[in-house]
């Protein structure tokens, strides 16, 4: 039995490098854990597979500190909906087999399969998953 291990997000009082680089490793660290590759994070992120790949080569996310735009905000919300998922099941394999199973509750998608389809898909996720965790 593999327990979850929460993703450190560091806190971010440095440079915007600082920040690009902090959220590769966490994006990178939730595909890792939750088996996601590079095609999974693209379609989750609503990104095309060679920017999940440039991330990965230049060890950085590319995103505004500043100012962030919708798509920059995409990325922290998924962070935050990994942070539901892993509040909700402690052990690893119980994360990636609710990720991956097709339910009733999602009209017979997996909670994988609405995350790429939808980027508003992953807020209703996350409100589903807070309302169990904490009813």
């Amino acid at each position: 039995m593999q327990l979850a291990r929460k993703i450190p997000v560091p806190p971010i009082h440095g440079s915007n490098d600082d920040l690009k680089t902090a959220l590769c490793r966490v994006l990178f660290g939730i595909g890792e854990a939750w088996g996601l590759g590079q095609n999974d994070l693209a379609g989750i992120l609503h990104r095309r597979s060679s920017t999940i790949s440039d991330w990965k080569t230049n060890e950085a996310v590319s995103v505004s500190q500043e100012n962030p735009s919708p798509n920059d905000t995409q990325i922290y919300e998924f962070i935050e909906f990994y942070d539901s998922v892993s509040s909700l099941f402690v052990r690893v394999e119980d994360q990636v087999g609710w990720l991956r199973a097709a339910s009733p509750d999602f009209g017979g998608k997996s909670p994988l399969d609405l995350l790429k389809i939808n980027s508003k898909n992953q807020f209703v996720l996350r409100e589903w998953v807070d309302h169990l965790a904490r009813p």
